[in-house]
C-alpha cells in the first residue's frame, strides 16, 4: 500500500529462482532430496530455462505441494506451451507416486496454469483457489496429452484402462502418442497392453501374437523417424502430421521425402514422395527370410490405391541374397510402392516391446526402467 493505492510487485525472475533454490536439501546439506524433501527442478530446452518449480510429496494429504512456480514464455514455442509441460511434469509426478492428480499451489494457482485451464477445458478457476479439485485436474491432465478428443473417448470406454495411465505413459516415454492412436484404432487390445498382458506359458499363443503386433507398431516409429530425418545436435527434421482416422497410419509432410540409402543399413532403402502428399507405412514382419519375402510381396499385393505407400523392414532384410532383395525392389518399385530399411532386427523390437509391456502391464523395477532411459536418452 503506498499513497492510499494498492501496488502489484511482479518480482524478478531471478529472484523467484533464486527463492526457490534456498529451499533445496542441495543446497542446504549437500545431499539428494528425499520425496518429502522441497526439491527444486528446471525444466530446459538446451540453454533456454523455460519453466522451474519447487516441489515436496506431502505424504499424509497424498498430494503433491507447489512452493514456487516459474514459466517463461518462448518466441521458438507455442502459445503456453513451457506451462503445459510443467504441468504435465508435475501431475504425473503426483499420479506416479499417490495414483492421484492432488497438485497444491502453496501461492495459489499460477495465473498462466488458469488462462491453459480456460484455454484447454473451457474452465474458470480463482487465484485463490490453491488446489484444482480432481474432476478438473483430470480434465486438464488429459487434455495436455498429444492425444485427440477421439482417441481420449474411446480410452474412457475400455472397462480395465485408466485414460490417465495411458497418457501418464506417453508423458513418459514408454509409448508415444501415436502409437497408442493405433492401438486405439483397434490394432492390440488396450488391456493387454495397460492393465494385464497374457501369460507367456500359459497363453503362448496369445503373448507371441502381442509380441508381434507391438513389433509392428515399432516398425512404425522407427520408420517415422527415418523418414522425419533428425540429425544429432539438430534440434527439429521434417514435420510429418499423422492425418486422417485412428484405423490407418496416414501421414502428410510440409517437405518432399527423399531417402536413398548410402550405408549397408539403408541401401536398399529408396523413398521419393512430393510435398503433401498422403502416405501410409505399412511395417512388414516375418519369422525368417522366407516369411519376410512372403509377407512383402503379400503386402504389395494390396496396396491402397488413395495414398503413396511406403513398406517398413527390419534389418533382418538383409539376410536375404543380394538378388533376392534386388528382384523384391524391382517388385515394390514396379507397383508404385516404395521401400524403406530400419536400423533394427526382429529380436531387438521383440526385446523393446517386452520391456515396454515390463512398465506398463507388470509390476516393473523402478531401476530397470532407470537403467534403460539412461542409455537411450543419455546427456
Amino acid at each position: 500500500m503506498k499513497g492510499g493505492r494498492l501496488e502489484f510487485l511482479v518480482p524478478d525472475p531471478h529472484i523467484v529462482y533464486n527463492d526457490a533454490v534456498r529451499h533445496s536439501p542441495w543446497i542446504r546439506s549437500g545431499r539428494l532430496p528425499q520425496r518429502d524433501d522441497w526439491s527444486t527442478f528446471r525444466f530446459a530446452v538446451k540453454d533456454v530455462i523455460l519453466g522451474v518449480a519447487t516441489h515436496r510429496w506431502n505424504a499424509p494429504a497424498r498430494r503433491l505441494d507447489v512452493r514456487a512456480w516459474f514459466v517463461g514464455e518462448h518466441p521458438a514455442f507455442a502459445e503456453f506451451e513451457p506451462t503445459r509441460a510443467l504441468w504435465a511434469i508435475l501431475a504425473s509426478q503426483a499420479w506416479q507416486v499417490g495414483g492421484r492428480l492432488a497438485v497444491r499451489f502453496e501461492k495459489g494457482l499460477p495465473y498462466d496454469l488458469r488462462l491453459l485451464l480456460e484455454q484447454r477445458c473451457g474452465v474458470e478457476v480463482s487465484g485463490h483457489e490453491e488446489q484444482l479439485d480432481e474432476k478438473t485436474a483430470h480434465a486438464l491432465y488429459l487434455a495436455c496429452s498429444e492425444l485427440e478428443v477421439e482417441a481420449i473417448e474411446r480410452l474412457r470406454a475400455e472397462p480395465e484402462v485408466s485414460p490417465e495411465d495411458v497418457v501418464f505413459h506417453t508423458l513418459r516415454g514408454t509409448w508415444t502418442a501415436n502409437q497408442v492412436r493405433s492401438m486405439v484404432g483397434g490394432r492390440v487390445p488396450l488391456r493387454w497392453v495397460f492393465a494385464k498382458h497374457p501369460d507367456p506359458w500359459l497363453e503362448t499363443m496369445s503373448y507371441l501374437w502381442l509380441l508381434r503386433s507391438l513389433s509392428l507398431l515399432l516398425v512404425e516409429e522407427y520408420a517415422l523417424a527415418r523418414l522425419v530425418g533428425r540429425r544429432l545436435g539438430v534440434s527439429a527434421g521434417r514435420c510429418i502430421k499423422r492425418t486422417g482416422d485412428l484405423s490407418r497410419s496416414l501421414y502428410e509432410s510440409e517437405e518432399r521425402l527423399d531417402i536413398e540409402g548410402t550405408d549397408l543399413v539403408e541401401s536398399d532403402s529408396c523413398v521419393a514422395v512430393p510435398v503433401a502428399s498422403p502416405v501410409e507405412l505399412i511395417p512388414v514382419l516375418g519369422i525368417g527370410p522366407d516369411d519376410l519375402e512372403a509377407e512383402l510381396r503379400a503386402q504389395v499385393g494390396r496396396l491402397p490405391t488413395d495414398a503413396e505407400a511406403i513398406l517398413a523392414v527390419p534389418m533382418d532384410w538383409l539376410h536375404l541374397s543380394s538378388a533376392r532383395r534386388t528382384q523384391l525392389r524391382v517388385e515394390v518399385r514396379a507397383k508404385g510402392a516404395w521401400l524403406l530399411v530400419i536400423g533394427a532386427t526382429l529380436n531387438q523390437l521383440a526385446r523393446e516391446a517386452e520391456l515396454k509391456l515390463s512398465v506398463t502391464a507388470a509390476d516393473a523395477d523402478e531401476s530397470d526402467v532407470e537403467v534403460d532411459n539412461v542409455r537411450r536418452y543419455a546427456d
